[in-house]
C-alpha cells in the first residue's frame, strides 16, 4: 500500500509541475510578444503561418497584416493576464492598450508545436468609444445559406453552437446550461466578464425571439479546443468568436467574445423647387451593461456617442451628442409578463466654431409592460 501511495503522489506532482511549466511558457511568450509590439519588430514570429484573427474594427486579420504592424511604444497590459492551458493549446485573455482611454479586450489561442508556442487565432475588441472610428457597415440581408459542416467534428461543434443560439432564442436557460461549461464567460466590450449563472438569469428573464441569423461561419479545432467564428446579422453586424471545450463527448461553450456595436445612417432629399438636399449623415457608437441584482430585478446602464451632420453639403450644422441611459426590468423567471423602465439624458454640442449658446439637453423617460399571449 505504501508503494502505491507513493506512486500516485509522484504522478500527481508531475502533472501539476508539467501544467505549471506550460503556463509559465505561455506567459513568457506573451511578455516577449508585448515587447515586440512596443518595438514594432519581430511580432510575426509569435503567430502561426495560417493565423486568422478578428480586429477591433471587426475585420479579418492575416499573418501579412501582422507583419506590417507599426510600433506601439506605450502599449502595455492593463490587468493580470489569464492563461488556461489544455494539453498543447492555451487560452489567453487580457486587457491591453496605450492608455486608459485606449483599452482593448483581447482573446488569443496559442498552440504548441514541439517547444514553440504560436498564436493560431485571436480577436480584439475596443473598450469604450473611439472618436476617430470609421463608419460601420450597414444592415445585412437575412437571406443566407445554412451552414453545412464539412467533417464529423465540425458537425459536432456546430450542433452545440446551434443549440446555444436556439436556447437563447427560446429563453431556455436549461438548454443553454447543457452546452456551456461551469466556468464559461461572455466577455463584453466594457471589459466585463459575465459568468454563466448571470447569463442564465438573463436568458430566463427575456422574452422568446427569432433565431439569430449568421453567416461566414468557420470552425477550427485545436486539440480539445474548438473555435467558431461567425458574423451576426443584427441591426449592426458583429463578428464573434465562440470557444468550446470538449467535455464527455459534448462540445461546450467556454468563452464568448462579442464586438462593439456601430450604427450609421444616411439621408438624402432631392427636391425639384429648391434643388438637392439636405444630405444628412449620422453615426453612433453604443455600449451598455445589464446586471441581475436578483432573479426578478435587473439594473441597466448604457452610453451612446452620436455624430450628426445634418447636411454634408453645407457648413455649421454638425452636432455631436452624448447620452447616458439608466433603467431596470422586472420579470419573474418563467412568467409571461415583464416590466421595463428607462431614462435617458442626452446633451448635444455643436461641432463647429462660434456656436456659443447653441447647446441642448434632452430627457427621455419610457416604460413598457409586456404580456406574452
Amino acid at each position: 500500500m505504501k508503494v502505491a501511495t507513493a506512486a500516485i503522489t509522484i504522478a500527481i506532482a508531475f502533472v501539476t509541475l508539467s501544467a505549471q511549466s506550460r503556463v509559465e511558457g505561455v506567459l513568457r511568450v506573451e511578455d516577449q510578444r508585448m515587447d515586440a509590439v512596443r518595438r514594432g519588430q519581430g511580432v510575426a514570429r509569435f503567430y502561426d503561418a495560417a493565423y486568422r484573427g478578428i480586429t477591433a474594427l471587426g475585420q479579418y486579420e492575416t499573418i501579412e497584416q501582422i507583419q506590417a504592424l507599426q510600433a506601439r511604444p506605450g502599449y502595455a497590459r492593463m490587468n493580470d493576464v489569464v492563461v488556461e492551458v489544455l494539453d498543447e493549446t492555451a487560452l489567453v485573455t487580457a486587457i491591453e492598450g496605450s492608455s486608459e482611454a485606449d483599452l482593448e479586450l483581447a482573446l488569443r489561442i496559442w498552440t504548441r508545436h514541439g517547444d514553440t508556442w504560436t498564436i493560431a487565432a485571436a480577436q480584439t475588441t475596443w473598450i469604450g468609444n473611439r472618436s476617430n472610428a470609421p463608419p460601420p457597415s450597414g444592415p445585412l440581408t437575412n437571406a443566407v445559406e445554412p451552414f453545412k459542416p464539412a467533417t464529423d467534428r465540425e458537425a459536432s461543434i456546430w450542433r452545440s453552437q446551434d443549440a446555444l443560439m436556439r436556447a437563447f432564442s427560446n429563453a431556455d436557460p436549461e438548454s443553454y446550461k447543457a452546452f456551456s461549461t461551469v466556468k464559461s464567460l461572455r466577455m463584453t466590450t466594457a471589459g466585463d466578464s459575465i459568468t454563466r449563472d448571470t447569463w442564465l438569469n438573463t436568458i430566463a428573464r427575456r422574452q422568446k425571439g427569432p433565431l439569430a441569423v449568421v453567416d461566414e461561419v468557420k470552425i477550427d479545432v485545436y486539440g480539445s479546443v474548438g473555435l467558431v467564428t461567425l458574423r451576426g446579422h443584427e441591426a449592426n453586424p458583429t463578428r464573434q468568436s465562440w470557444v468550446y471545450l470538449q467535455e464527455g463527448g459534448t462540445w461546450k461553450l467556454h468563452r464568448g467574445l462579442l464586438g462593439m456595436e456601430y450604427h450609421v445612417a444616411q439621408r438624402k432629399l432631392d427636391q425639384t423647387i429648391a434643388g438637392a438636399g439636405p444630405d444628412r449623415y449620422v453615426w453612433d457608437l453604443r455600449t451598455g451593461l445589464e446586471y441581475p441584482c436578483t432573479p426578478v430585478f435587473a439594473g441597466r446602464v448604457g452610453y451612446i456617442y452620436r455624430s450628426d451632420d445634418r447636411d454634408t453639403q453645407s457648413q455649421r450644422n454638425e452636432v455631436t451628442s452624448n447620452t447616458l441611459t439608466f433603467g431596470f426590468g422586472l420579470a419573474k423567471p418563467g412568467s409571461v409578463w415583464s416590466i421595463d423602465f428607462g431614462y435617458a439624458y442626452e446633451w448635444l454640442n455643436p461641432d463647429f466654431e462660434d456656436a456659443n449658446g447653441l447647446n441642448e439637453n434632452r430627457h427621455t423617460l419610457a416604460a413598457q409592460l409586456r404580456w406574452a399571449l
